[in-house]
């Protein structure tokens, strides 16, 4: 699908009341006093009587045009079979979605007329919202927009989108812009940008650009969310009010009777000015229509407001009292629908009345220009927590449910209280806002401002997120000048009363409250093991994650799937990143950390995830399906903790640095990668060590395995099962692999039905603790696996089991040399294309065992063995009881039957029974004597190499064993050593090739 409105619901949009239930709202920062435009020195702009009734025919037509629409549908409903209620549902989103409509084209447009989609929302959002409901239509139709340009990549406002997301320095993502720009198609976009992160560097698998963090459309869902989560933040409590007045009724600074004018169009404004009206013992009566009262210039003062019981039964009273007491007062109000609070620098507050709650009451604390401390947290008590003049309040009081704070200038420090509705606009300058418990509005507005969470109910409540339906907290830093610099408004995730490995959930789609967090620059965390959850969208805001000094061990959750910090500066606080996404929702997460030199733990899920560490030592932890990983600079290691890790592929690029894939789990004994879902693009090693104790069987095709430089194990049985293609191990290490098999049969690669396979070796190969090279039989039941050897090989303590060829690949004019030794067990495997005779460039058996020739001579293997070669003129009886080489060459077998055997066709205990039979034969003309004697046999404990040919100039060594005593039987002294096919440039071995 394409990126947009995350499948898991639209991220950020907090736990705001549901469009449609508002008025108009508010128009953004009122002027302070003095500075009305119109309507008099201190007040808004008013408007007729006149203007009101056309706004009213205006809003008559438009709802008669919805009223059609509605009823429409409503008929269709009812036609096909819907009751009421869901037809009166289908009907309500049916006005909705013309209103949707309207929005995404008119939006659409903005975006081709201006050329970027970023402008034209801002510009909708600034003129064409007047009321609650139209964010969220605004915000919709900015999602159907970015779908819609997704789904049509060849289009402008694609072009557009991608060109606000690229990120400077990423060559892929400029080369995916530029080809777009340049009127190439999508594809054309994605190979310009392949190849461009190719020629810098990255391998097959790191140079796509999703794996590198490319998400243009999660970059514009960000933005779309940060946009219009600023205006739901800064009108959020102005639900139900409006801004416009026919009339403006001042009040004095004696006690007054005010009365608004009849009627039902005249909403009327009652203005009282600090300094210059507030004050005394008021009355006010709003009368019919929309009715406000205004509090203006508002400055170091405590207002206090109580609410009648019943809500609508009575006369709300707001008492005040500024610092010194010199301006205290009462006004008693009826029929006022909605109160305005301006400070006097003009940050300011409108909330309907009918928000608030039946007898209880509320407090706005204003501050000075200077630094203030406005501590509203209580005591717990009784007690009075906050005091200006003679006028208190408890904020512990049962009755209490919130606060509005304006801190206006300087650098605040404001402290909320533990209520469920705290509203702080810090005003001007750095300030410090530490939340309690509760349900917070906060707008940090100009300056470095830092918000401080002790705990994760400072966003919703005592209850939590989780326990109880409510509103969440909604905060924006506000605007800042010293971002490009480095700095910003932080938030503060814990402090000195915070206990370490504490969970914050700020947003989750997972049935609880989410919070809105826009418009801050920095995360940063006060306590170690803090784990951190969020939409993805809200980590995309933040251009620095930091900890103070000490932290360590914080983790980072994006909760809608993906967590993208791939642009972001992250300090070394962080440890571990993670991704989660509702339960049931299926589908892999994808979770990219920052380039920075910090090693961190990825952690992924059961399903197809995408890791990237970019830089450091990163670990990964993949969880199963067939997962993307990338490692980026640094040497990291890439975990298995389960057979199930790796069961449906695996994508792995290990980037510069020496990288490692780790087994983590002594319940491992068997790995299945399957065939044709796994890559590894830069991998330095593979390592078992961690798996069973009793050995860790992989099995993994030959292209697979010969892209790992390096394998590792613990020298317990462990295995390597090359199951389809070939296995070139030329430049590969191997620690502590006891097996290497090769393992295809008729069915396990569909593309290849036969059974051959070969495993290729040359002088840059490194095996160390090798015991075991095995093949398959074809469908003859015949060995048809072969090992390719280059250079010089010692194959010293190794078996070969169903091995047709060891085959010698230098060719005639390059001397190589195969080792073996005592232990070695070549079984029928023939070594092939060895060529025989004196010259240089002959090859070599070097067996690496010490011998005892026949007249029990000892021979060490540190020096050359001398071949002695028995010729029809030297047959004897004695040739093996006085030979004291170790080494006989029974030439007379070359080119007859005498051995009565195809050596090459033959099994191995074929063998040893043809030469048992011509040792003890005493037919003179075919045996080894020439005389009607069998050979003698050599002294006890003879242990010598015995070379036998056949009619084909196929050649066989003997291992001959005497035992402890004596005895002319050969019978179960006779062993194969190595079976020669035909061995080059001369029919029997010369000295130089024994050795």
């Amino acid at each position: 699908a394409p990126p947009g409105e995350n499948a898991e619901g639209p991220p950020g949009e907090g736990d705001g009341p549901p469009p449609g239930e508002g008025g108009p709202v508010g128009e953004g920062p009122e002027q302070g006093p003095g500075d009305g435009p119109e309507g008099g020195p201190d007040g808004e702009r008013l408007v007729s009587e006149e203007e009101v009734r056309e706004r009213e025919l205006e809003a008559v037509k438009e709802r008669e045009s919805e009223r059609e629409i509605a009823e429409e549908e409503f008929n269709r409903a009812i036609e096909e079979g819907a009751d009421p209620r869901e037809a009166a549902y289908r009907a309500e989103r049916a006005v909705r979605d013309s209103k949707v409509e309207k929005k995404t084209k008119s939006l659409g447009d903005a975006i081709k007329e201006v050329g970027s989609a970023e402008a034209a929302l801002e510009r909708q959002l600034q003129t064409e919202v007047s009321q609650y409901e139209d964010i969220s239509i605004i915000r919709e139709s900015a999602f159907r927009n970015l779908n819609d340009a997704f789904y049509n990549p060849e289009g402008e406002n694609f072009k557009v989108i991608v060109g606000e997301s690229v990120r400077e320095g990423k060559v892929g993502e400029g080369a995916f812009r530029d080809a777009l720009i340049k009127g190439g198609n999508i594809n054309d976009a994605f190979t310009a940008a392949f190849k461009a992160n190719i020629a810098a560097g990255e391998d097959f698998i790191s140079a796509n650009l999703f794996v590198q963090g490319f998400d243009p459309g999660l970059e514009a869902s960000a933005r779309i969310n940060e946009q219009v989560n600023e205006i739901r933040v800064e009108t959020q409590f102005a639900i139900g009010t409006i801004s416009t007045f026919t009339e403006q009724i001042f009040a004095t600074a004696g006690n007054d009777s005010l009365i608004g004018s009849p009627g039902t169009n005249a909403n009327t404004t009652f203005i009282s000015i600090q300094g210059k009206s507030l004050g005394g013992v008021d009355k006010i009566d709003g009368g019919a229509g929309t009715d406000e009262l205004r509090l203006q210039n508002l400055s170091d003062i405590l207002l206090i407001a109580t609410a009648p019981s019943p809500l609508l039964s009575g006369n709300f009273i707001l008492e005040y009292s500024d610092q010194s007491g010199s301006i205290t007062g009462t006004i008693t109000t009826i029929n006022i629908d909605q109160a305005f609070a301006v400070a006097a620098d003009g940050t300011s507050q409108r909330i309907a009345t009918d928000r608030l709650i039946a007898g209880a009451t509320s407090m706005n604390i204003v501050g000075t220009s200077g630094n203030d401390t406005l501590n509203l947290a209580g005591d717990g008590t009784s007690a009075a927590d906050v005091t200006r003049g003679s006028l208190s309040y408890d904020v512990d009081a049962a009755n209490a449910i919130g606060a509005i704070v304006f801190g206006q200038g300087g650098n605040d420090t404001i402290t909320t209280a533990g209520t469920n509705a705290n509203v702080v606009s810090a005003g001007d300058g750095d300030d410090v806002i530490n939340l309690g418990v509760g349900s917070h509005l906060i707008e940090g507005d100009a300056g470095d401002d830092t918000i401080v969470l002790a705990a994760e109910t400072s966003l919703f409540s005592l209850g939590g997120r989780i326990a109880v339906p409510q509103f969440a907290t909604n905060m924006s830093g506000g605007t800042n000048s010293s971002v490009g610099s480095g700095g910003g408004d932080t938030l503060q995730i814990g402090n000195s009363s915070t206990s370490t490995n504490q969970t914050f959930t700020a947003q989750a789609n997972d049935g609880g409250s989410s919070a809105t967090i826009v418009g801050m620059e920095i995360l940063n965390f006060f306590k170690s093991g803090t784990i951190f959850k969020a939409f993805a969208q809200t980590f995309l805001q933040f251009s620095s994650i930091t900890g103070e000094s000490g932290v360590t061990g914080v983790e980072l959750v994006g909760t809608n799937g993906t967590l993208n910090l791939s642009a972001i500066n992250i300090g070394s606080a962080v440890s571990t990143l993670s991704a989660v996404r509702t339960s049931g929702s299926g589908g892999g997460v994808s979770v990219f950390d920052g380039s920075d030199a910090n090693g961190r733990t990825l952690v992924g899920t059961t399903n197809n995830d995408t890791l990237s560490g970019f830089g450091g030592n990163d670990i990964f932890q993949m969880g199963g399906g067939r997962d993307t990983l990338s490692g980026g600079d640094g040497n990291d290691t890439f975990q298995i903790a389960a057979a199930s890790d790796i069961t449906n592929g695996i994508d792995l690029s290990g980037g510069a640095g020496t990288d490692t894939l780790l087994l983590t789990s002594t319940s491992i004994s068997s790995l299945v990668f399957p065939s044709g879902f796994v890559s590894f693009a830069t991998l330095e090693s593979f390592d078992l060590s961690g798996g069973s104790a009793s050995g860790v069987s992989v099995t993994m095709t030959g292209n697979d395995l010969q892209a790992i430089p390096q394998f590792v194990a613990d020298g317990t049985t462990d295995a390597l099962n090359v199951f389809t293609d070939s296995f070139d191990t030329r430049g590969l290490t191997f620690n502590g692999i006891e097996q290497i098999n090769l393992t295809e049969t008729i069915s396990s690669n569909p593309d290849n039905p036969g059974t051959f396979q070969r495993l290729e070796i040359n002088g840059s190969t490194s095996f160390t603790g090798l015991d075991v090279i095995s093949g398959t039989v074809d469908t003859s039941s015949n060995p048809d696996d072969e090992v390719e050897v280059s250079g010089d090989r010692d194959f010293s303590g190794i078996t070969f089991t169903n091995m047709n060829e060891l085959d010698l690949a230098d060719g005639s004019g390059v001397r190589q040399t195969i080792g073996a030794n005592s232990s070695t067990s070549l079984g029928l495997t023939e070594i092939d294309d060895f060529t025989g005779g004196s010259g240089s460039t002959t090859d070599r058996f070097d067996y690496k065992s010490n011998l005892v020739s026949g007249n029990g001579t000892s021979v060490s293997a540190s020096s050359d063995f001398t071949l002695t070669e028995i010729n029809s003129g030297a047959r004897a009886t004695n040739v093996i009881s006085s030979n004291a080489t170790g080494v006989i060459d029974f030439e007379t077998t070359v080119n007859t039957n005498n051995l009565g055997i195809d050596i090459t066709n033959s099994t191995l205990s074929e063998i040893t029974t043809a030469a048992e039979a011509l040792l003890e034969s005493t037919n003179s003309s075919t045996n080894l004597t020439g005389s009607s004697a069998q050979v003698t046999q050599g002294n006890a404990n003879t242990d010598s190499l015995l070379i036998f040919y056949d009619n084909d100039e196929d050649a066989v060594i003997i291992r001959y064993q005497e035992g402890s005593t004596s005895e002319a039987d050969f019978s179960g002294e006779l062993s194969v050593v190595a079976i020669f096919d035909n061995p080059g440039s001369v029919s029997t071995f010369d000295n130089a090739n024994i050795i």
